[in-house]
């Protein structure tokens, strides 16, 4: 937090901390080094539960990058939470289903059509008497039925069945979703699909954030409420609404791709 700033009712200056009540009243003052953030270090007490529910907010921020190559079926225990990059998918699917199996049929129907032959996925024990389990796909194709392990799905394949999960196990009501580039492993003919579905299931209520440079998606995205970013000179980024001209003959990608919306 850069000196100057401001958090919900505190604020950071010259290496202080400046407390505020929930009506607004000073609280307390502390020194802190700006290199980290002062939440962590908040207690809670009936004058900071503004700033509590800010820090549970960001705790339940999910912010992923999807990368389908580090994607594997082995899980040891269950996990609460995705990683980054969905390397521990089969362990938050365990968690996932698990705790929300009901929300599972509503998975597989939204999946079948987008992974030919898809059933189910299923965790099997690996053998011996320990809680290893590996995460395999079941498939039904020209009349037969048969499983493999989720790591010989193709990327696209195990990208897809991520992003697809996700939609049904981030309650994003509760917090934030940001998904960087969610098209990387996958066809704009699968992406769209999904792009539609997810702005189906967050229209009234939740926070999703998805960044793409992929023109086509861009162009999707712009129908609603679209930020432009930039880093003038380097700096700390910016965000702004992104105002499109609608008359302008040009789709979104090819305004942003001339520069025609920061002035330039």
């Amino acid at each position: 937090m850069s000196a100057g700033s401001r958090c919900g009712n505190s604020t950071y200056a010259k290496g202080m901390v400046h407390l505020h009540k929930n009506d607004g009243g000073h609280g307390t003052s502390f020194p802190f080094r700006g290199s980290r953030s002062f939440l962590a270090q908040i207690d809670d007490r009936p004058e900071t539960k503004d700033l509590m529910w800010f820090r549970e907010f960001l705790a339940g921020t999910w912010l992923l990058r999807l990368d389908a190559r580090t994607m594997d079926g082995a899980t040891a225990e269950e996990e609460q939470t995705i990683s980054r990059d969905g390397s521990n998918f089969a362990s938050w699917y365990r968690h996932f289903a698990q705790e929300d199996p009901e929300r599972l049929s509503d998975l597989w129907t939204a999946l079948r059509p987008v992974v030919p032959g898809l059933t189910s996925l299923k965790l099997v024990s690996s053998g011996g008497r320990g809680k290893a389990r590996d995460l395999t796909a079941q498939l039904a194709l020209d009349g037969h039925s048969y499983e493999i392990d989720f790591s010989e799905l193709s990327d696209g394949q195990r990208a897809l069945i991520v992003l697809y999960t996700l939609l049904e196990g981030v309650e994003v009501e509760q917090s934030a979703l940001l998904l960087d580039e969610p098209e990387c492993h996958v066809g704009l003919a699968e992406i769209q699909p999904w792009l539609v579905k997810l702005d189906e299931q967050r229209h009234e209520h939740g926070q999703v954030f998805i960044i793409s440079h992929h023109p086509e998606a861009i162009d999707f995205l712009a129908a609603g409420s679209a930020f432009l970013f930039s880093r003038p000179g380097g700096g700390p980024a910016r965000a702004k609404p992104a105002e499109f001209d609608r008359d302008s003959g040009l789709s979104a990608a090819q305004q942003l791709s001339r520069g025609l919306l920061d002035g330039e």
